[in-house]
């Protein structure tokens, strides 16, 4: 597993897509997750896809 570390902001939205598409994930912090390295593309788009739906600026 690895660790993927997210923006606040949007941790509980990525939290509820991986819910919703049955991707298991392990939680580490309230902004950290850990999860198989083969979804960490998919984490990648779900962020992409929050920022440019919901407007939502990161650093990340």
């Amino acid at each position: 597993m690895q660790e993927v570390q997210l923006p606040i902001e949007l941790a509980f939205m990525v939290r509820n897509r991986l819910k919703l598409r049955k991707i298991p994930y392990k939680e580490i912090k309230i902004d950290k997750i850990a999860l198989d390295q083969h979804y960490i593309d998919l984490i990648e788009n779900i962020i992409s896809e929050l920022k440019e739906k919901r407007g939502i600026k990161t650093r990340y």
